[in-house]
């Protein structure tokens, strides 16, 4: 069974305060937990049902020590989720404070004030999928390890190297020619611009924006052109924030194609 203790720490690991104390958070579902297996990601224990055990026995063998056998009502009672899987995993919260951010040769994507966890979460998948290495969120960016961004990656969070960090301290200590892209309303085209795979792509709130402090450090205003419907009733205010990080990256991957077929 589920410890009492274990049951309250899986509780308070909902709120990011207690999941930067303890230097824990929580994985549920199949989808999930395999990604973590094959992850370098640290686990601390995994609770399962006795069906899931001896379906994904050969996934979890080397860690066969930390897997939990437990029935479906225990993990009821801790799931956070309003149709509770039958495997859920307490895993080892990266300590990327003490590693230095590094912005040469890669590609790099800065969050800026981005509150909602569904939109971390796909971001994060979208930008694994893109295959940009790393992350940096600013202070008041989604806590990457909120239980609905671990949800909404899918997996991608275990692939990604996720930062929090001050931005403005971040770009200032950028190597010089780096370039810094800004997703902005009034920004050029990111059809007329050359969006360079080792830059820094800087997203921002659907409300805000990109913050006043960090326009200055931006070398190029983007955009993302909007194209209205024919009979002009109606405009759509902005993108979704998660869309339009991946139709960025979606645009800088296609130049890099281009520019290889061109040579």
């Amino acid at each position: 069974m589920i410890t009492r203790n274990k049951a309250k720490l899986i509780s308070v690991l909902r709120l990011p305060k207690y999941r930067k104390k303890h230097g824990l958070f929580i994985a549920e579902g199949t989808k999930l937990i395999l990604e973590l297996l094959q992850s370098t990601f640290g686990i601390d224990e995994i609770y399962a049902t006795s069906d899931w055990i001896k379906q994904h026995r050969e996934a979890f063998r080397h860690v066969d020590h930390l897997v939990v056998r437990v029935e479906q009502k225990d993990i009821d009672a801790v799931s956070s989720l309003s149709t509770p899987p039958d495997v859920l995993a307490i895993i080892n919260r990266p300590e990327r404070e003490i590693e230095p951010i590094l912005l040469s040769g890669i590609p790099t994507i800065l969050l800026d004030g981005i509150n909602d966890p569904g939109n971390l979460g796909s971001i994060i998948r979208s930008a694994d999928w893109f295959g940009i290495p790393q992350i940096v969120c600013s202070e008041n960016t989604v806590d990457a390890y909120h239980p609905k961004v671990v949800q909404a990656s899918m997996g991608s969070i275990f692939r990604l190297r996720i930062y929090e960090a001050d931005l403005i301290k971040v770009l200032r200590n950028k190597p010089d020619g780096v370039p810094v892209y800004g997703a902005f309303m009034d920004g050029t085209t990111i059809h007329q611009t050359h969006l360079d795979t080792t830059g820094i792509y800087i997203i921002g709130s659907e409300s805000h924006g990109i913050s006043k402090e960090l326009t200055s450090l931006i070398n190029e205003r983007i955009a993302i052109p909007r194209h209205n419907s024919p009979d002009k009733t109606s405009e759509t205010e902005s993108l979704n924030a998660a869309v339009a990080a991946a139709i960025i990256l979606a645009e800088m991957r296609r130049a890099e194609q281009l520019g290889h077929y061109l040579c």
